[in-house]
């Protein structure tokens, strides 16, 4: 008879471990669960994963760029260990003391630009006159502001306060050994799978809520017409893969700290898109909500106004276990710690009724979502 008694440790001294040694790891929270969910992969490197061809069958974490290259791949971290809650047993951090650390292989890429108020300003105004010409009607404008780390700080107290601050976002810390820390409050789901029920988000315009209260917000025909295309457009691609049978509600105010936006949600059979999860997921995105419209057109611009590299901002991630379950959201509001160095990602949608001073100020906005946990 094994009289042991199971010593419990916090997993915060797991995580700790963790970030010290550089073993690729994942700690999330689902919107509006208190819940850490903690995935460590200490055995191998997260691998590069075809979504297309292997998603469906996939178990674990998924961390996918703005757009895919060889330079910027999808990871897949596939756990050898699964710590929930805020404690876990102390063998497992004894077997984490033991394994070797991971070698750092930072993938650097212009450290230190941060992106000038001057710059963007003009990038916005020549961005106009793109519409006016009728090559695009709408292109998102991102912009970096980077800054060193607070010698004060530690990437898990930085999650820790995100974790209590924006509950109703998806929060997480995630280290890749080829790209770093990164970490987050996305309040946009890209597509979650529950219950065999697929729910879809358009989520476009932006304000700062001020003193009002929601249901006091009105919206301006810019904010609705940016809204409306980023709509038509998941709705055009539910339709292209025959699903005729879907809810759709909205637009309604939906509050994200102390922004607002406007809100529609899409929602059909998961068996629908069963036997094409991968590929649904790529058809989908990059959407008009972090690219323009259209799309196409909309990525060969982008790299010519922001003069960085986005990386994984704007890209998506999540928990997968296979097309079963799914909860995947758009990396929005989010920071990359590396070399004591973080970079703050933040854009807004131009359309033909911007105004770039403005543009400006919300991208302002939605950097404080981070640089208020800092």
């Amino acid at each position: 008879m094994n009289n042991s008694i199971r010593e419990e440790i916090p997993v915060k001294e797991i995580i700790e471990v963790c970030l010290n040694k550089n073993i690729p790891f994942v700690t999330y929270s689902l919107p509006n669960s208190d819940e850490w969910v903690t995935l460590i992969q200490y055995s191998a490197h997260p691998q590069h994963i075809d979504i297309r061809e292997n998603l469906g069958n996939a178990n674990g974490f998924l961390f996918s760029p703005f757009v895919e290259n060889t330079r910027f791949p999808s990871y897949f971290l596939k756990p050898d260990l699964i710590c929930k809650g805020l404690v876990s047993d102390k063998d497992n951090l004894n077997l984490l003391n033991s394994c070797n650390s991971f070698e750092n292989f930072l993938n650097k890429n212009q450290e230190g630009y941060t992106t000038t108020q001057e710059e963007y300003v003009q990038a916005v105004t020549k961005i106009k006159e793109i519409i006016q010409t009728g090559q695009i009607n709408k292109l998102v404008l991102s912009r970096v502001f980077q800054m060193k780390f607070p010698e004060d700080s530690s990437p898990l107290k930085v999650f820790e306060t995100i974790h209590s601050k924006y509950p109703t976002a998806f929060r997480y810390i995630i280290n890749i050994p080829e790209e770093g820390i990164w970490l987050g409050a996305t309040p946009e789901p890209l597509l979650t799978v529950t219950n065999n029920q697929a729910v879809m988000v358009s989520l476009a315009g932006t304000q700062s809520l001020n003193s009002s209260r929601v249901d006091e917000v009105t919206w301006e025909e810019k904010e609705l017409d940016e809204q409306n295309i980023v709509t038509q457009y998941i709705e055009e691609k539910i339709k292209k893969r025959g699903i005729t049978e879907y809810s759709k509600t909205g637009p309604v105010t939906f509050q994200a700290a102390q922004l607002v936006h406007l809100q529609t949600q899409f929602s059909f059979s998961g068996e629908l898109i069963k036997e094409s999860f991968g590929d649904f997921i790529l058809s989908i995105h990059p959407t008009p909500s972090i690219s323009g419209m259209p799309k196409s057109k909309s990525l060969k611009l982008i790299p010519g106004f922001e003069n960085y590299k986005r990386r994984y901002y704007s890209g998506f991630l999540g928990p997968v276990n296979s097309y079963r379950e799914a909860h995947l959201f758009i990396n929005l509001r989010c920071m990359r710690i590396s070399d004591n160095q973080v970079s703050l990602y933040a854009g807004a949608g131009i359309t033909a009724g911007s105004v770039p001073e403005k543009e400006w100020n919300e991208t302002n906005h939605k950097l404080g979502t981070m640089l208020s946990v800092l």
